[in-house]
């Protein structure tokens, strides 16, 4: 509560900060709407980033999710990674999520790794050019154990890689916009 006070000022009442809390709440219900609303949107520019990227992606990876917000954007761009290139790997089904853990609410990368299981045969030194793709970007901890996994087994230091997760930022239409120096 000694947050809460902080940023709503200490001779505010409880009720007020109540409030604060049920705006809140409603702004992020309203962006998840807006979000929902346009996500083909974010999907397609996300196949047509995967056909236009250089190099080729030649390693495709789906985050392991209890939701199915990745899988609605892997199939498709996973399809127009293997249009360009048909020896492209996918290695989605060699993670999969314990039962139960979640990585919200504050879980380390050693916490990840112990709720996130990886299994692979083979050895990735070859790969140049890797795409994964996630269903939410908080902290990147779900990418940076799947990353973890990738260079344990041989990931180089030099291999490109490109994470897609949407932004739950609604897209104009035919305006190029900026979010942290990024365009989206």
């Amino acid at each position: 509560m000694s947050d809460a006070q902080r940023q709503c000022g200490s001779g505010q009442t409880l009720k007020t900060w109540a409030d604060a809390v049920k705006r809140a709440a409603y702004y992020k219900e309203l962006l998840a709407v807006k979000y929902e609303k346009h996500r083909p949107i974010y999907r397609d520019a996300y196949i047509k980033h995967a056909e236009k990227a250089h190099p080729q992606f030649d390693l495709v990876i789906c985050c392991p999710s209890s939701r199915d917000e990745a899988r609605f954007h892997w199939e498709p761009v996973s399809q127009s990674v293997h249009r360009r290139n048909p020896k492209a790997v996918d290695l989605s089904a060699s993670f999969r999520k314990v039962d139960g853990f979640k990585v919200g609410g504050g879980a380390t990368v050693e916490q990840a790794r112990k709720g996130i299981k990886f299994n692979c045969d083979g050895r990735l030194e070859t790969y140049t050019s890797a795409l994964i793709i996630d269903d939410v970007w908080s902290k990147g901890i779900t990418v940076s154990t799947v990353l973890s996994y990738l260079v344990d087994s041989g990931l180089q230091a030099n291999t490109q890689v490109r994470v897609f997760t949407p932004l739950f930022i609604p897209p104009e239409q035919n305006k190029r916009r900026l979010l942290n120096g990024c365009e989206y």
